[in-house]
């Protein structure tokens, strides 16, 4: 089932006077992008469905999957002409994502969407962000709503105390974001059997240029070539780095079973605060700052007239989404099925680094699914 065109060109108007009244200007953009952005920084489950082709002069394209990494190319070209470094943008157009057959999903979809680049206040940014999200659709005609949130970068303050080898701390800050590789490295490194060959201890022991004189030798010897376009240089830094995991600590039984504690943390807004505190206290760690932070953004929430038994929180929503830093949101219909979400977003301090900028730059920004909204919309514009 799909919405009218004419409801989505309605619902168009509606979401961008909304968007226009809250300070936001126009932002359009490319059908065609540069396809190494989406396929790099995007995650696995957008970079398989994105359309990639490669054009009569060998450029990589793709037809974009989504607006925000898009929009945030077309901010870093402003700064780079002298515009302000806030900024506040908001879209409306075609996504593309190719859908598995069979599967009842449009390979194409319009967006609606807003970004905030810059900014010294984020806690107050990522509040109006879900903020103007939510009024949106409400100028859309939806009125109830399933919220999830999230916070990211409460894991990072959480694991950042834990008793266990620096690089532990780092390998799985960086897998957060994948669940399931994410588990299976947390009990890799929990293993304190693992051995480390002969040829991996004296290659971890030697300077970089000695390891890769010797990793040469022995592939001329086995008559070997470097696999998977890797270089010599590559290789020795992967075995290096594969020697030094396998001589480190591994992580103790009860520190897998405190990280496991910490993902069960879930509730509704009047619980899960103190879930949170007390999980702290009885690990016999500090509380952290973005636990106070996670408590104003759940205070101006609250106030928004939303039903507060249906929004909830958990220490493990947003980890399927690869460049979200922060706070995480998601606003569902239930009566949608598998099909449920209709907006969501965050924040993604790193994203404009990664896409070319000198420094970080604090974002924040979120998405509406247009087609979606409007079916919720036209069943009778409660949402509930």
């Amino acid at each position: 089932m799909s919405a009218k065109p004419a409801r989505l060109r309605d619902q168009r108007a509606l979401v961008s006077v909304s968007f226009e009244k809250a300070g936001f200007e126009l932002c359009e953009t490319d059908v065609l992008q540069p396809a190494d952005p989406f396929l790099e920084l995007s995650g696995e489950d957008i970079r398989r469905r994105t359309y990639v082709f490669t054009d009569a002069y060998g450029r990589e394209l793709c037809l974009r999957p989504d607006l925000t990494i898009p929009t945030a190319l077309n901010y870093l070209q402003s700064l780079s002409d002298g515009a302000a470094d806030e900024r506040r943008f908001y879209y409306n157009g075609l996504a593309f994502r190719c859908q598995r057959p069979g599967l009842a999903r449009p390979n194409e979809f319009l967006q609606h969407g807003i970004e905030v680049f810059g900014g010294d206040n984020p806690v107050a940014l990522d509040i109006e962000v879900f903020c103007e999200t939510w009024a949106a659709c409400q100028a859309a005609g939806m009125f109830q709503v399933d919220v999830r949130l999230g916070d990211l970068s409460l894991f990072s303050d959480f694991i950042s105390q834990i008793d266990i080898a620096p690089r532990w701390k780092e390998r799985l800050s960086r897998s957060f974001w994948r669940p399931k590789e994410f588990t299976r490295l947390l009990h890799h490194l929990a293993d304190d059997e693992a051995e480390t060959s002969g040829l991996l201890k004296m290659i971890s022991q030697m300077p970089r240029a000695e390891a890769e004189d010797a990793i040469e030798g022995i592939l001329e010897l086995k008559g070997a070539e470097p696999q998977g376009g890797r270089s010599i240089s590559e290789i020795t830094a992967r075995l290096q780095a594969k020697a030094l995991d396998a001589m480190a600590p591994p992580i103790p039984e009860n520190v897998v079973e405190l990280i496991d504690r910490y993902l069960a943390i879930s509730g509704n807004l009047s619980e899960v605060r103190g879930r949170l505190t007390d999980f702290f206290k009885e690990a016999g760690l500090t509380l952290p700052d973005s636990v106070g932070q996670l408590g104003e953004r759940f205070d101006a929430i609250s106030k928004l007239g939303l039903d507060n038994t249906r929004i909830s929180f958990a220490t493990e929503f947003g980890r399927n989404l690869e460049y979200y830093t922060g706070f995480v949101f998601e606003l569902s219909a239930p009566q949608l099925g598998n099909e449920r979400q209709i907006a969501g977003g965050g924040r993604y301090d790193r994203l404009l680094r990664a896409l070319g900028a000198p420094r970080d730059i604090p974002a924040v920004g979120a998405m509406i699914r247009a087609d979606r909204l409007a079916l919720v919309t036209d069943a009778g514009g409660v949402g509930s």
